[in-house]
C-alpha cells in the first residue's frame, strides 16, 4: 500500500504552511505579541501570512520588488503585511 500526502490540499497548497504554523503556534505569549518577520518570495511567505492570521500574530513579510504580482496578493490575501523591499535575495 501507497499513502500519499497531498500537500496541494493544503491552504496554501504547499508543505510549507506546516512548518510556519509549528513554529509560530510555539512562540511565547510575550513573542507572538512582537509579532513575526520573515523573507520569502514564495510559498513559505503565504504559509506565515495564513498563520499569522489563524494564530492572531502579527506578520511581516519581506519580498523583493520582482515578486510576481499573483504571489503578493496571495500573501496580502491571507492577511500578512508585505514590504516590498530589494531587487532579489542574495
Amino acid at each position: 500500500m501507497i499513502l500519499v500526502k497531498r500537500e496541494d490540499r493544503q491552504p496554501v497548497h504547499s508543505f510549507k504552511l506546516r512548518g510556519a504554523y509549528a513554529m509560530m503556534a510555539g512562540l511565547t505569549e510575550e513573542q507572538k505579541a512582537h509579532g513575526v518577520i520573515t523573507a520569502s518570495a514564495g510559498n513559505h511567505a503565504q504559509g506565515v501570512a495564513f498563520s499569522s492570521a489563524r494564530l492572531g500574530v502579527k506578520a511581516l513579510i519581506v519580498m523583493p520588488t520582482a515578486t510576481a504580482d499573483i504571489k503578493v496578493d496571495a500573501v496580502r490575501g491571507f492577511g500578512g503585511e508585505v514590504l516590498l523591499h530589494g531587487r532579489k535575495f542574495r
